[in-house]
């Protein structure tokens, strides 16, 4: 069976060697929280986004609610997200107290601008909007930036899936007031445990990151800010993600490689694949559109042929039973992705072997489609 990722193969190659040279010299250092690994990482990949700052957290949620406080997000704060990436921001404007206002995606479940428009002259109240790049997809950024600039809101880029995509050079997490960004291991740059990060281009919010990560002290033992927390990224991590930053653009483009031989499988088919060919995409996943009513056959079929699926993300937010009655929403393209994607095997680790064999099962998958609708 094909996995949908595997980590112990990057490890498994030359990389483990180097990484656990890494880990015995962050050992013997006797410094293993908010050092001069995690510093040095913040001001390379501070250069890497081309912004002035970055700070180092312990996780990727803690990251959106020390950003969303930054921006001024309080209890009944109205934000505007789409309903349909895990639930990851949700969760974190929850923390807070925020009130989520769900906007439609498009057909590649990217936060559709027009319909961002709209909910902004709808609702007044909104006074921020979290874009998500879902899939490692540039959400319609320059466009989003442009409403949110015109409307007066701040906005925030989730770069969790997208680290290292670009539109014309610019970094994808170098746009909005904001970026925040997920370290979890199978995220395109991945650490070997939790850890995240804020970036920005404002010294003021990069002060106040550093501080709300490290309980609001404005110095030790003394706090100048309130809604502090303990999240900070430790050395081990720092470490790791110094050097696999290095090999972020040829991950990318290997990853976007795999992608191309699935969407050649798939051209002139009924099914789609969420992607484009370009910098903007950095394919952190290989996510299938299907027909209604096909997916649970289409995923029998590819299990079957040895491949291995997934649904990310199966339920939109405000449908998700543990926030019953807390959210609402209406959003009928999201609800419709939500029963149609499915999520096949796409990490650069893949042997090529294994990328055709899963594209000869999708050029077969077309046909078993065929024959559902």
């Amino acid at each position: 069976m094909i996995p949908l990722n595997d980590l112990k193969r990057s490890i498994a190659s030359h990389e483990g060697l180097i990484i656990g040279e890494l880990l015995s010299g962050v050992a013997t250092s006797g410094s293993y929280i908010l050092g001069e690994q995690v510093a040095s990482f913040e001001k390379e990949f501070a250069d890497f986004l081309g912004v002035g700052y970055v700070s180092a957290v312990a996780s990727g949620t803690d990251a959106l609610v020390i950003a969303l406080r930054s921006l001024g997000v309080v209890s009944e704060t109205k934000v505007a997200l789409t309903p349909n990436a895990g639930g990851y921001s949700t969760t974190a404007l929850l923390e807070i107290g925020a009130r989520p206002v769900f906007v439609d995606c498009d057909q590649m479940g990217r936060m559709d601008p027009e319909k961002l428009s709209l909910a902004l002259l709808q609702d007044p109240e909104i006074e921020c909007v979290i874009a998500t790049h879902l899939y490692g997809l540039n959400s319609h950024i320059e466009e989003v930036t442009s409403i949110c600039k015109l409307q007066g809101v701040k906005l925030l880029e989730d770069c969790a899936q997208a680290a290292g995509a670009k539109i014309n050079g610019k970094v994808l997490g170098s746009f909005g007031d904001v970026a925040t960004f997920s370290f979890y291991p199978t995220k395109n740059l991945g650490a070997i445990g939790d850890a995240g990060a804020v970036a920005t281009g404002s010294r003021e919010l990069a002060s106040t990151h550093s501080k709300l990560r490290q309980y609001g002290w404005s110095t030790r033992y003394e706090v100048e800010l309130p809604y502090g927390r303990n999240s900070r990224m430790d050395e081990m991590q720092a470490a790791v993600l110094r050097h696999r930053l290095g090999f972020l653009d040829a991950l990318n483009k290997r990853r976007r490689t795999i992608w191309g031989v699935y969407s050649s499988a798939l051209s002139g088919s009924e099914i789609g694949i969420v992607g484009a060919e370009s910098e903007e995409f950095v394919a952190h996943l290989a996510v299938l559109v299907v027909p209604e009513t096909s997916r649970d056959r289409a995923r029998v079929f590819l299990e079957n042929s040895g491949v291995s699926t997934s649904i990310h993300y199966p339920v939109v937010d405000y449908k998700q039973l543990g926030w019953a009655g807390v959210l609402a929403g209406k959003c009928p393209v999201a609800e419709s992705l939500a029963s149609r994607i499915i999520t096949i095997p796409l990490f650069p680790e893949l042997a090529d072997e294994e990328v055709e064999h899963v594209a000869r099962c999708l050029t077969e998958l077309r046909f078993e489609v065929s024959t559902i609708v």
